[in-house]
């Protein structure tokens, strides 16, 4: 509609994913970063930048289920500029336990499968693969309302699209 010459010359192509790769690569072995825990285990993955990628978020919300009583983990699967700093500040915010900053991995598809919950807490996105990554490997999934969330998530069926602010994600993680 908006460049009407083109029509006849021009297709429409989601994200192209490979779900059999996905599926095979998560049976691989997740280090042992899971073994010999039992909670609940929380994994986000994507860029190490603490405010696009939501990751004070992350550690506001850590804060305030520990705080609750929670017994959890969430692992942070990706590097980036900001992977040092979001680390200061998970041992300031006194969550360092909780929140683990496993930097980038090669395969993270047998910590997204081994988890307990996905969740994308980013302030802005266009359309992330790895929530369809995460579907794809059956975890459910906890998103923040980005441009394209409710055409990935159904909310309430195979997941959650919470508000895209600062609050309620620790109650959205609890429930």
């Amino acid at each position: 509609s908006v460049y009407p010459a083109g029509k006849d010359r021009t297709t429409f192509s989601e994200n192209l994913i490979d779900a059999e790769s996905i599926r095979a690569k998560s049976n691989a072995a997740a280090d042992s970063v899971f073994s010999g825990y039992d909670g609940f285990k929380i994994v986000t993955v994507g860029r190490a930048q603490s405010y696009t990628k939501g990751i004070d978020r992350i550690i506001t919300a850590a804060k305030a289920l520990k705080q609750n009583g929670i017994d959890f983990r969430w692992f942070y699967i990706g590097g980036g500029d900001d992977l040092e700093s979001s680390k200061a500040a998970a041992l300031e915010a006194g969550v360092a336990d909780a929140v683990v900053f496993l930097g980038a991995k090669k395969n993270p598809y047998p910590y997204i499968a081994g988890a307990d919950l996905f969740v994308l807490p980013s302030r802005h996105e266009g359309k992330p693969m790895v929530v369809t990554e995460a579907q794809i490997l059956a975890t459910p999934v906890l998103v923040t309302e980005y441009a394209s969330a409710r055409a990935q998530v159904d909310d309430g069926v195979d997941g959650r699209v919470i508000p895209n602010r600062d609050e309620g994600l620790a109650e959205a993680v609890a429930s």
